[in-house]
This record gives C-alpha cells, structure tokens and sequence, in this order.
C-alpha cells in the first residue's frame, strides 16, 4: 500500500500543476472542438450514397483513426518534460530525498501523464459514441478500440517519460519522442518498403515466399494493431428484387426481394485487417502430379492467417515497460553521471 499511497502522491503534485496552467485548459478545449470539426468534416464526406449503417461504420472507422493519430502527437508533450523539467527548476533532488522510491516517483509522473491523455481520449468518447447508439457499431467493437488506443497512449508516455529522464534539456527530449511517434507511423512503413524491395521476385519467376513474412515489421504499427484487434462488423445483406414465375394466384408473377449474399459495410479498420492479414497468409502451394491420362492436377492451398495484434501490441508494451524500467534507472540515487550544466537543487 505505501507504493500505491507514494504514486497517487506524485501523481497529485502533477495533475495539480497541470491544473493551474491555463494552457492545459485551453489545450483540451481546442482538442474537443477539433475532434468535433474532424467528425463533422467525415459526416459531411461520407453522406451521399450510404445507408445509415454504413455511413455510421465509415465514419467510426475513419475518426478512430485520426483520434489514435492525434492521440500519439499529444503523448508526448504530456511526458516529454516531467524529469528534466523538474531537474531544471530544481526540484527533482527535494523530491528524490524523500521517502519515495524511484519507482514511485516515475510510475507517478506516468500515471498523471496519461491520466491526462486519458481526459482527452474521453473527451472523443461522445463523438465515437453516435454510431454506436444508431446500431452502426457494436458496443464491443468500441470498448476494445478505445482500451486499445489507451494502451497505445500509454506506451508513448512511457517512451516519452523516459527521453525526459535522459535527456539534460526538455526541446531534446521533445525532438526524441516526436521522432519516436514518427518511427511507430512512418518508420515501419519505410522498413517494410525496403525489405520488399530486397526480397521481390525478379520478373517471370514466382511469388517469392519472403514477401508475406515481412508482415511482422508492419505489426507494430499503431494503426495496424488497432485495425487488427478490433473485432469485425457484421456483415450487412445486399437485397435485390426479382421476379417468379407466373402462377395462377399471380399471373404475372410475383415480385420478391431477395438477398443473395452478403457484404461487409465499408469500413477502414475492417481494410487495414484484411491487408494485414492477407500479408501474413503463406503463400499458396501448387502439388503437381501425374493422372492415368498423362495429365496434370493442380491442387491449389493456402493457409489461414491468424490476428496480427497480438505480435505488434506485445512488441509496443515490451518498448513502454523497457522505457519506464530506464526511468526508473535514471531516478536512482546517487547520481553516477550528469550532463554539463546540470542543475540537481
């Protein structure tokens, strides 16, 4: 229980601080309005040629994805200065006096770090809450979603928290967690990109085994494990009309609406998971063999790809537990190592 008590102590201090600066208040309030704007925007793009369900899909996939977006770029302005900011003022060393552990002090600081985040994400919670009531989205497709971006957000607190441990000055920190954001985004995409391009058949030769086991490098994309572990939406019936053939109750023969076959709604995060997963399927194998007429069979077999998710989410938590376990490295007293300039009280 001390633990518990000396992390909500620190967390306190934070949140109070951050309180009492208008611009977090200011900050909030313009990400409502935007995340309202951006809903608004997809509404408007997507109305005109969808059913209400799937319009309420569209625009739930769609808007998660930019709120996981944005979501990332305010990770890190929430974390990336909390232990060099501290140790600049001169307040760290009064702090690391006390009776609280490292641990406490940086599992506190993360906590109001993404505490405050997760103020924020609520904030969105109204917005991705319509299609969810109108029947669009299934209730569980939204609580694993939003849980899922949490985690995510917190990861990059933690990634955050810990180049504010290392770093001597808060604009070095900064720089070294937007980067890290711009490595989980675009980082994976450009590592993938080159592997495929090292590993393509060349012209007129098969498909080359190599290129679906690259999938593991997309696997840690934020928007792929997103995408990937939100369960899938029930597929909506395609209905036409047609008609019977004549009988005598109805000479000219009846109309009746039919539905063949059905297709998913359109949406984004259903995409990304059928991409990814195509990815990671093996590729198919071809058993030739020789019939009584001195012909060929061909027997065509691919195996099933499994989620992605689990891969990518794991591989982001291992990143934010090895980042919060240096932090805390960095909080140990006595200090061993300081960069010029330094302040410690």
């Amino acid at each position: 229980m001390a633990g518990v008590r000396g992390i909500g102590l620190v967390a306190r201090q934070e949140l109070r601080t951050r309180v009492r600066a208008r611009r977090w208040r200011l900050l909030l309030g313009v990400w409502f309005g935007l995340v309202g704007l951006l809903t608004f925007a997809l509404w408007a793009a997507y109305d005109g040629g969808y059913s209400d369900r799937d319009l309420g899909v569209a625009v739930y996939g769609t808007l998660l994805l930019l709120v996981l977006l944005l979501v990332l770029l305010l990770a890190p302005a929430l974390a990336s200065q909390s232990v060099n900011g501290e140790r600049e003022r001169g307040t760290l060393a009064l702090l690391q006096l006390t009776g609280l552990t490292p641990g406490e002090i940086a599992a506190g600081k993360l906590v109001a770090a993404w505490g405050t985040g997760l103020v924020a994400l609520g904030l969105t919670l109204p917005f991705l809450a319509w299609p969810v009531l109108t029947g669009a989205v299934r209730p569980v497709t939204a609580l694993v979603s939003v849980l899922v971006t949490a985690l995510l957000m917190g990861v990059v607190c933690a990634l955050a928290l810990c180049f504010s441990a290392v770093a001597a000055r808060g604009v070095a920190s900064a720089l070294a967690s937007y980067l890290t954001v711009f490595g989980m985004l675009i980082g994976t995409v450009i590592c993938y990109g080159v592997y495929f391009g090292l590993t393509a058949p060349s012209e007129g030769s098969g498909a080359s085994e190599d290129e679906s086991r690259g999938w593991w490098l997309l696997a840690p994309h934020p928007f792929v494990v997103l995408a990937d572990a939100a369960p899938e939406t029930p597929p909506r019936p395609v209905c036409g009309y047609t008609t019977l053939p004549p009988t005598p109750e109805h000479p000219q023969g009846e109309r009746v609406r039919i539905c063949p076959e059905e297709e998913p709604a359109f949406d984004l995060l259903g995409e990304l998971r059928e991409t990814i997963r195509e990815l990671r399927a093996e590729d198919v194998d071809y058993v030739v063999s020789d019939t009584d007429h001195g012909t060929h069979r061909y027997t065509y077999q691919e195996n099933a790809s499994g989620p992605v998710w689990p891969y990518g989410l794991a591989v982001n938590l291992a990143l934010g537990a090895g980042a919060f376990a240096i932090t805390v490295k960095r909080l140990r007293l006595p200090v061993k190592h300081l960069a010029e300039g330094t302040r410690l009280a």
